[in-house]
């Protein structure tokens, strides 16, 4: 064997074994995130977004309850997730398509009779398109599993952007890394026109799934009640007693469901929160009685 040809063999050899060990890498890597999405308690921690989808986990799982309760951060200073076995809280990022996610899936259980969303006005009317709607939406509800629950106005607004095609899939929701945003910023990243910045045409969004859940939940037997945690003073009077949310959900139609969320808001002075949003932790006892109250109602 001449020397050119023995360099040509182990040339050979060893771009055999990269690709193998490239193989064995992605089997391992693919096969790992299968195992992890389908059975998210495996993992130890908070890993960013696979903390939310464990509500999904436990939306799928049996609730013995009659109600159960979903909303976002400041909701889950009421009903927090760690601690209550009938709570699905997490937090606004996951936008109405996300409670829409949670909310069908609790209402298919036999026990529940009524969904409970603790939300904020910011909330309830969030748009799609912010940055952070990939890590908090995106990676733990926008699957195939889920299409019972995913409207064609999310799989619009996903395929506007250039990685949309990939979102579906197991194995780009574990990436080591999240880049992607969906936002109105000055970022490459941004692909939204300038019509949609309105806020009455950005809220179509959120009450396009308000609109879906309701009649999805009731069709079922179920009931479904939207309460607001109490709200601080300057948010309150900075959005005239949220005077354009009011707007929006009567011309949807929504007046029915959310005339209590607004008359019977609690207001508070600015220093019972840690950032005009969130509520002091000493507060919260007689706040959550005052809320259980409401609900009572």
């Amino acid at each position: 064997m001449n020397l050119s040809t023995s360099s040509s063999s182990s040339a050979w050899c060893l771009l055999r074994d990269l690709v193998l060990y490239a193989l064995l890498v992605v089997l391992t890597y693919t096969g790992l995130c299968y195992v992890f999405y389908a059975h998210p308690h495996l993992l130890i921690g908070e890993q960013g977004w696979i903390s939310t989808y464990r509500r999904v986990d436990r939306a799928q799982e049996a609730l013995p309850h009659k109600t159960v309760y979903l909303g976002d951060s400041v909701g889950a200073q009421f009903f927090p997730f760690q601690h209550m076995p009938n709570a699905l809280t997490a937090n606004g990022a996951v936008l109405m398509a996300g409670q829409l996610v949670l909310a069908g899936m609790a209402s298919e259980h036999p026990d529940v009779e009524r969904i409970v969303l603790a939300i904020t006005p910011e909330s309830l009317l969030r748009p799609f398109e912010h940055e952070m709607t990939f890590n908090n939406y995106v990676k733990p509800f926008y699957s195939k599993g889920n299409r019972a629950y995913i409207l064609p106005i999310t799989d619009e607004k996903v395929a506007r952007h250039r990685w949309g095609v990939f979102s579906r899939h197991v194995l780009a929701k574990f990436l080591p890394f999240s880049d992607v945003n969906y936002g109105w910023g000055s970022g490459k990243h941004d692909t939204i026109p300038h019509g949609e910045r309105d806020v009455r045409e950005a809220s179509r969004y959120a009450v396009e799934h308000i609109h879906h859940l309701v009649s999805l939940v009731e069709a079922r037997g179920k009931r479904v009640v939207f309460v607001s945690p109490p709200v601080s003073r300057a948010r309150y009077d900075a959005s005239k007693g949220y005077r354009v949310s009011r707007s929006i959900l009567e011309q949807a139609g929504l007046s029915e469901h959310f005339a209590h969320y607004f008359d019977q808001m609690i207001v508070l002075e600015d220093t019972a929160f840690t950032d005009k949003m969130h509520l002091n932790p000493r507060r919260l006892p007689e706040l959550k009685r005052a809320l259980a109250a409401l609900l009572e109602r």
